[in-house]
């Protein structure tokens, strides 16, 4: 009858099944909204500008194109 018993995020408030006796948060996206929220409003803004770099960063990456040999000397 345990599998029967379900409880709600913290965050978003929906229901869910946890997979843990102790889980408070129906995905990792509520976790972390969790978090962020939790941070100061300074801390957040540097967050949200890591997390922008990284984007940048990762998206340069993935559509660089290869550079030829000859063109590089």
């Amino acid at each position: 009858m345990e599998d029967a018993l379900s409880t709600h995020c913290w965050t978003c408030l929906a229901p869910f099944m946890p997979k843990r006796k102790d889980a408070r948060y129906c995905s990792v996206a509520c976790r972390v909204r969790a978090y962020r929220l939790a941070m100061s409003p300074a801390a957040r803004a540097k967050a949200r500008v890591l997390d922008a770099k990284r984007h940048r960063v990762a998206y340069a990456a993935r559509f660089a194109k290869p550079m030829d040999k000859e063109a590089s000397e």
